[in-house]
């Protein structure tokens, strides 16, 4: 009798966890998708725009956020896959390590020259 209670908690704390993981990845999924709207509203607490300056930077805000959609996620999910795999196989060493602070320098790096406007 004691050991069935002592399931019921852990099973309890196992589904709660699931209910977080999928309402996090809805949760994402729900503030990705309305980047626009929250970088808008970001810039909106520094700069003033006049209404050309708005229309031009929501086209390049549109385009940097198609970008991104189109050719970073798929990058981030190869990089959480082999990450992933790095970790379950206990691949974690020092060349590792390296080449995931070079992935992450080459993606700030990429994002910083996608996001600098062209003249």
């Amino acid at each position: 009798m004691l050991k069935r209670r002592a399931s019921f908690p852990r099973l309890l704390a196992a589904l709660l966890v699931f209910a977080f993981v999928l309402a996090g990845c809805s949760a994402n999924r729900f503030l990705y998708n309305r980047a626009d709207t929250f970088v808008r509203w970001a810039i909106d607490d520094y700069v003033d725009l006049t209404s050309e300056q708005q229309k031009q930077f929501d086209a390049d805000l549109e385009v940097l956020l198609d970008w991104h959609r189109r050719d970073e996620l798929p990058l981030y999910r190869e990089f959480i896959v082999s990450s992933l795999d790095a970790n379950e196989a206990k691949k974690r060493s020092h060349e590792w390590r390296m080449q995931v602070l070079q992935k992450l320098e080459s993606t700030t790096a990429r994002a910083r020259e996608e996001g600098t406007p062209q003249d």
